[in-house]
C-alpha cells in the first residue's frame, strides 16, 4: 500500500520538476526578466506532503531555481514575500479577503504557506538547519486556516501553553476528524479520478493519525489524574484504548510496522494500567490474541 503513496507523490514531484525546467531567464539592459509556468510550488509541496521520500536533487541548482520560481509565482499573484510573519499575514489577508473576495485571496494564501513548507523542508533535509526549519514549520502551522470564528479566515492563533496545550491538541484532532466526516472522500467530486495513493495520503493516513493523537491525549490525561482525580483514570485509559483501536483499524490501508508498533504499544500500556480493586487487570481491558492478530500489519505490505 505504501507504493500507492510514493507513486502518486513521485508523479507530482516529476511534474513539478518538468515545469521548473521551463523557467527561462532573459537579460536586458534595464535588468533581468523571468518566464515560468505556474503550479510548480504546488506540485513540489504536494509531493513532499504525500511522501517525503520522493524528494531528490537531480540538478545542482534546484534550490536556486525553486527560489526564483517562488518569486515568479508570488509576483504573478501579487502575493506576500516569505519574510512576512503570521500576525502581519492575518491582518493583510483579512483586508484582501474583504476587498477582493476568497477566490482572489485563496491562491495567495496557499502560495505563502507552501513556500514556508518547502523552505522548512529543505532547511531540514538538505542543509540540516534544524532551528530555521522549525521556525518555518511553526510559521506555516500557526498560519493555516482552520477555525470557525472568521469563516474561511479564522486561524492564525498562537499555540496554547502549559495545561491548555493538551486540550488544544485534542481540539485539533477532533476538528480534523469532524472535517473528514463533513467532507468524506468522494472520487466523483474530482475532475479527474484520483489514484488510491491520494486517498491514503490525504484521508486514511490523516484520520488514523488524528485518532492516534486522541489516544495519546487520553493516555496523558490518565497519567495526569492519578493523584488529582483517581476516579477518572480508568475512564481516560478506556477512551485511549478505544481511540488506539479505531486508529489501528486502518491497518488494511496503513500497513506500516512503525504505526503498528506505536498503536499496539499505546493499547497495551493503557490496557495494563486499568486495574481492578484486587490488582488484577480488568477482563475487558486486556488484549487478546485475536486483538493482536487484528492489529498486526499483514506481511509484504509493499
Amino acid at each position: 500500500m505504501k507504493a500507492w503513496c510514493i507513486g502518486a507523490a513521485d508523479r507530482d514531484f516529476t511534474e513539478g520538476l518538468k515545469k521548473l525546467k521551463e523557467l527561462k531567464e532573459t537579460k536586458f539592459p534595464q535588468g533581468t526578466s523571468f518566464k515560468s509556468r505556474l503550479g510548480v510550488v504546488a506540485d513540489i509541496t504536494n509531493a513532499i506532503l504525500s511522501d517525503a521520500r520522493v524528494f531528490r536533487i537531480e540538478d545542482g541548482d534546484l534550490l536556486i531555481k525553486m527560489g526564483t520560481q517562488i518569486h515568479c509565482e508570488i509576483n504573478h499573484w501579487k502575493g506576500w514575500q516569505p519574510e512576512i510573519g503570521p500576525e502581519a499575514l492575518q491582518e493583510q489577508a483579512m483586508e484582501r479577503l474583504q476587498k477582493q473576495g476568497w477566490d482572489k485571496t485563496r491562491p495567495v494564501l496557499a502560495l505563502i504557506v507552501r513556500t514556508w513548507i518547502f523552505t522548512g523542508f529543505t532547511a531540514q533535509r538538505v542543509t540540516s538547519n534544524f532551528p530555521f526549519a522549525f521556525e518555518c514549520h511553526k510559521t506555516h502551522s500557526t498560519s493555516l486556516i482552520g477555525g470557525a470564528k472568521h469563516g474561511k479566515m479564522s486561524v492564525f492563533t498562537a499555540p496554547k501553553k502549559n495545561t491548555d496545550m493538551l486540550e488544544g491538541i485534542l481540539e485539533e484532532a477532533e476538528a480534523i476528524l469532524k472535517d473528514l466526516e463533513d467532507h468524506p472522500y468522494d472520487p466523483k467530486s474530482f475532475a479527474e479520478m484520483p489514484d488510491f495513493g491520494f486517498y491514503l495520503a490525504y484521508f486514511a493516513n490523516i484520520k488514523a493519525s488524528a485518532l492516534a493523537i486522541k489516544g495519546l491525549y487520553y493516555r496523558l490525561m490518565a497519567e495526569a489524574n492519578v493523584e488529582k482525580n483517581p476516579g477518572d483514570v480508568e475512564t481516560h485509559y478506556a477512551y485511549a484504548i478505544q481511540s488506539y483501536m479505531e486508529a489501528a483499524s486502518y491497518r488494511k490501508t496503513i500497513k506500516t510496522i512503525l504505526l503498528f508498533l506505536f498503536l499496539l504499544s499505546g493499547y497495551l500500556f493503557c490496557a495494563y494500567q486499568i486495574k481492578s480493586p484486587d490488582g488484577h487487570s480488568c477482563t475487558n481491558s486486556t488484549i487478546s490474541a485475536q486483538d493482536a492478530e487484528d492489529l498486526a500489519p499483514e506481511p509484504n505490505d509493499g
